[in-house]
């Protein structure tokens, strides 16, 4: 598996996840404390957009790492 083909995967996992939590934090309060799923939502997603930075930046330096500079 190329650095790539990691690096789109990761990004797509992520994307569900923040998408589940997004559907988290709209779900209706049904025998649930008030508040208590949307705010687990948000936790939540705020973990995945921590993640998906952090993820970011490695990829950055990585690629930046491997990069190629021609001499004249």
């Amino acid at each position: 598996m190329k650095l790539g083909d990691i690096h789109t995967a990761m990004n797509d996992k992520l994307s569900h996840m923040r998408g589940v939590a997004d559907l988290l934090i709209d779900v209706p309060m049904i025998d649930a404390e008030q508040g208590s799923v949307a705010q687990a939502g948000y936790a939540l997603r705020g973990m995945i957009d921590e993640a998906r930075e952090i993820y970011r930046v490695m990829s950055f330096a990585v690629n930046e790492s491997h990069t190629v500079i021609a001499t004249p």
